[in-house]
């Protein structure tokens, strides 16, 4: 009885030249995939509508989200702050409905300085009792500098009644800080845009026993600005 032997598929052996190029045009294929992956992420874009928050934000994005009732019609409204790579970011406003669902109302593309090799940036994004968005933005220099800052932003809902496109959120409050790593000088300034006062408290963060000094002064009266035309950090 003869032995049977199964036919086994040859499997393509390359080598020299044409080895060289199949690896030079796979090399090539993954560089141009790593190269435009952040930007295909990026794209996706932050989703219209949903029920909660998580709905909103795409897979793979970083991502914060404070809730409060922004334009008092008494339903739950969302502000997100998300970054779809790690230097660009999109701030975006949801309006809440009767039913619960959230609504793009308007985005903010690069509303907050993004990191680069030199600096570091953090954020925080709370809605306060009465609608008030705050958004503090601490940047921290690895090179180049001996201080630390944060500054927080404080953004209200304005509507327009006769002209719509003037309904946006304005800044109407701002607090700037600013630390020195080497003398421990501390320093707060806090603006209020609508009595037009600025406090300033001066301090030092390495000695307890230095009394802080308080000062006030007047600043001028302007226009308040739009939520969008103030890159903040």
């Amino acid at each position: 009885m003869g032995i049977r032997r199964e036919k086994v598929a040859k499997i393509p052996y390359f080598c020299g030249a044409k080895a060289d190029i199949m690896y030079l045009n796979t090399m090539r294929r993954l560089f141009f995939l790593l190269m435009f992956l952040p930007a295909m992420v990026a794209a996706q874009g932050l989703h219209r509508s949903g029920s909660s928050p998580e709905e909103l934000i795409p897979s793979g994005w970083s991502h914060q989200v404070a809730e409060g009732d922004f334009n008092a019609d008494g339903h739950k409204d969302a502000v997100v702050l998300a970054h779809p790579t790690d230097t660009t970011n999109v701030l975006a406003i949801y309006f809440g409905s009767e039913k619960g669902k959230l609504t793009l109302w308007k985005e903010y593309p690069d509303a907050v300085v993004n990191p680069n090799e030199t600096t570091l940036v953090d954020t925080e994004l709370e809605v306060t009792s009465r609608g008030v968005i705050r958004i503090r933005v601490s940047v921290f220099l690895t090179a180049g500098g001996y201080g630390s800052t944060w500054t927080s932003y404080a953004w209200r809902y304005q509507k327009a009644e006769e002209n719509a496109d003037e309904s946006d959120f304005y800044l109407i409050g701002k607090d700037e800080h600013w630390m020195s790593r080497m003398s421990g000088e501390d320093v707060v300034e806090s603006y209020n845009y609508i009595t037009c006062k600025c406090q300033r408290i001066v301090s030092n963060a390495f000695d307890d026993t230095v009394k802080p000094r308080e000062t006030w002064r007047r600043i001028r009266k302007e226009p308040l600005q739009r939520l969008g035309t103030v890159e903040m950090g």
